[in-house]
């Protein structure tokens, strides 16, 4: 039962979310690898383990940062995509303008805009971009972006939005 006993001790090596090292550990079971008979076949099982393990938790490191930095390039689209709708109201005596939108995630398709077009006209678009995540926010932002630059040079809202949905179903 010595070979039992010694790979019992195998259990201080291994912690949680951690790679197993093996300074130390090899001297539990190692003396034993060479052998054909099921102590053998055990010990050697055991370096396979210990493989397995310490490339799964290496791969999940990698993910867990592959994560994060996706994480933090969606919070940055999010603030580019906010900082595109307005944010003050636009009001007079006539009329009070103010929107507002929170995406179903990070990004997403849905946009507003309001701003004075000349002393006589204002515009107030409301779209929504099919599809949901960063397809669609960058849809919107393009679409949002095509649609107040014409407004600025045509007042008619047909041929405003006839110009932008050919420019986006050439370009999509």
């Amino acid at each position: 039962i010595k070979p039992i006993v010694s790979f019992s001790k195998i259990d201080g090596f291994i912690h949680e979310g951690e790679k197993i090292k093996t300074e130390g550990l090899l001297d539990v079971y190692s003396p034993y690898i060479s052998e054909e008979t099921e102590i053998g076949k055990l010990a050697r099982s055991y370096t396979d383990l210990i493989n397995y393990n310490n490339h799964y938790i290496e791969n999940i490191d990698k993910i867990e940062s592959e994560r994060e930095r996706i994480k933090t390039e969606l919070d940055i689209s999010k603030r580019i995509q906010q900082s595109n709708l307005p944010t003050e109201p636009l009001k007079n005596e006539y009329y009070h303008a103010y929107g507002f939108s929170e995406p179903a995630k990070e990004v997403g398709g849905d946009f507003y805009d309001y701003f004075e077009i000349d002393d006589e006209n204002i515009a107030i678009v409301i779209g929504d971009a099919s599809g949901k995540g960063v397809p669609a926010a960058l849809l919107a932002t393009t679409t949002q972006t095509i649609i107040r630059d014409q407004l600025h040079n045509k007042k008619d809202p047909d041929k405003v939005l006839y110009f932008a949905n050919n420019h986006l179903c050439r370009n999509n």
